[in-house]
């Protein structure tokens, strides 16, 4: 078969292929609208656990379980330190450092995340919802006299349980 650009555009890259930048994370824990402040992120990883069980000398290879890796997101940071607040309060919440007591009862400190991905229309095309999610690090906020014309961000990352695509 001869290469031909026109079949690659017209049969793997219809419509353009996906951008990146179409996206948007909803977040309704706290006061501040996540949606805005979230910068970049990536839809998170799943492995399927391998059981192995020897036969014969052989092994034969069976699904396990699934694991979800953690989830990092990078939020810029507005002047009111809204969202950097209560992300930190959540933390706080789940664990005070200077009595080691949580402040939420059960499971109380998870919430449900959303990320969706947009066509160029503006459409969704694909939503995964984060099930039991909570902060597990917060991370530093950069401060540099050299860093001029820019936003500040941090990272946050975060512990799930399962992922869903609704």
């Amino acid at each position: 078969m001869a290469f031909s650009v026109t079949n690659f555009k017209s049969d793997a890259l219809q419509g353009g292929g996906y951008r990146p930048t179409l996206f948007e994370v909803q977040l309704t824990y706290g006061g501040t609208n996540f949606r805005y402040l979230c910068q970049s992120t990536s839809v998170p990883a799943m492995t399927m656990g391998v059981i192995e069980v020897p036969y014969f000398g052989r092994k034969i290879k069976m699904a396990g379980d699934r694991t979800y890796a953690e989830w990092t997101t990078t939020v810029m940071v507005e002047e009111g330190f809204g969202a950097r607040d209560w992300i930190e309060q959540w933390s706080m919440d789940i664990n005070q450092g200077d009595t080691n007591v949580r402040s939420l009862v059960g499971e109380d400190y998870k919430q449900d995340i959303q990320i969706l991905l947009y066509n160029k229309q503006g459409g969704v095309i694909r939503e995964y919802d984060l099930i039991g999610c909570w902060p597990t690090d917060v991370g530093t906020i950069e401060l540099d006299w050299n860093n001029t014309d820019q936003m500040a961000t941090y990272q946050v990352t975060w512990a799930f349980d399962y992922m869903n695509k609704p």
